[in-house]
């Protein structure tokens, strides 16, 4: 489909791996995208992805990932707190 045409795309380095955040560029990726190709993006079919069905509707309507990213830390903290009992090595 695409043989013998030029396309556009990005070189993405990774130079320090221990401070990564995988989950987190992607979101912000994404958020980009929507933001530069609005309605392009074919989210649904990334959904295992993404994540959940909440993070692509708040994608899709424009919301900065910083804000979803911040929703994601309140609910990390609260299942940390609810993991930690059943922990065996704390």
């Amino acid at each position: 489909k695409l043989a013998c045409q030029e396309t556009e795309g990005i070189r993405i380095v990774i130079t320090d791996r221990d401070r990564f955040r995988p989950a987190e560029f992607g979101l912000h990726l994404m958020a980009l995208l929507q933001r530069l190709y609005p309605g392009k993006i074919a989210f649904e079919e990334n959904r295992k992805l993404i994540g959940d069905l909440e993070t692509i509707r708040r994608l899709q309507q424009g919301e900065a990932a910083s804000q979803i990213l911040s929703s994601w830390r309140a609910a990390q903290a609260q299942f940390l707190l609810k993991r930690a009992p059943y922990l065996i090595y704390p």
